[in-house]
This record gives structure tokens, C-alpha cells and sequence, in this order.
């Protein structure tokens, strides 16, 4: 390859790379702001039902809230256990010793196409993180919107029980 197509090249994987970082930061900034809805959430189903449960003619409407807060619950835990933990981001550069080690029995063009090779790979592994937690962020979503149906599930059991 010449050095004017590596140098085109080599700069667009790195603005490729820079891009999939920062879509995994903005999902990562999603998921935090979505964690802290859903434990706002789950205090006050609490505080609702704590505060209907002492009235008799209220059991209920006071049981209706277990269900929104098993949704957000679950919710939660998804949040933090498949996108906020365990995140592994491939950095955008190179370890210099592995490209000395490179460079001592290759050229220079060489180091370079294996350089590029390599960034290949990081913005693949960064490009699956970012659909993998975006898919897990949108079953959050999808769970929480749900909750509000769980309340009437909850109470019409309540209700049928009692």
C-alpha cells in the first residue's frame, strides 16, 4: 500500500473508532440516567405502599404497587448487570511495546497495515459492545414502560385474593 492511502486510512479508523467510544459512552450516560428513574420509581411504589397498606378499605390499591416495583426492579438489575458492569472498551491506540516488537522485523508499511489491522478489530469489538448494550438498553426500556400494566395485574390479584 502507499503512504498516502495508509495515512487516509489510518485517519478514518481512528475517527471510526473515536465515534464507536463515544456511542458507548452516550449509551453508558442512557443507562445511569434510566438507573436512576427506575430506583426513583421503585421509592415510591414503596412510599405507596407503605402509605395504603394501613387503610383497610386500601390493601388493594396498596398491593398494586408490588408489581411496578418488581418491573423497575428487574429493570435495575438488567441495567447494571448487562450494561454498566462488565463493559470492556478497546482503547483507540496501540501498544507501543507489542508495535516495537512488530517494527524490529518489518518495515515500516508494514507496522502500519498491522496497526490498521488492529484497529479494525477494536472498532469491531467496540461496534458489537455498543449494539449489545443498546439491545439490552432497549428491553430496559421496554420493561419499564410496562410497569404501569403490572400495577393493574397487581391490584385486579389483590382484589381476586382477598
Amino acid at each position: 500500500m502507499d503512504a498516502e492511502f495508509l495515512n487516509y486510512a489510518e485517519t478514518q479508523a481512528a475517527k471510526n473508532l473515536d465515534f464507536q467510544i463515544s456511542c458507548i459512552d452516550t449509551i453508558t450516560a442512557q443507562a445511569n440516567k434510566t438507573l436512576t428513574v427506575a430506583l426513583l420509581m421503585i421509592s415510591g411504589c414503596f412510599a405507596g405502599f407503605t402509605q395504603l397498606y394501613g387503610n383497610p378499605n386500601k390493601v388493594v390499591f396498596a398491593w398494586g404497587f408490588v408489581g411496578p416495583c418488581i418491573c423497575l426492579t428487574v429493570a435495575a438489575v438488567l441495567t447494571v448487570t448487562r450494561i454498566l458492569s462488565g463493559r470492556e472498551v478497546k482503547p483507540p491506540g496501540h501498544d507501543p511495546a507489542i508495535l516495537i516488537d512488530y517494527f524490529t522485523d518489518h518495515t515500516m508499511t508494514a507496522v502500519r497495515e498491522a496497526a490498521l489491522g488492529q484497529t479494525q478489530e477494536k472498532i469491531a469489538a467496540n461496534r458489537d459492545q455498543t449494539i449489545k448494550a443498546g439491545g439490552h438498553l432497549k428491553d430496559v426500556h421496554h420493561i419499564m414502560a410496562l410497569s404501569p400494566l403490572s400495577y393493574v395485574v397487581a391490584a385486579a390479584v389483590a382484589a381476586w385474593v382477598r
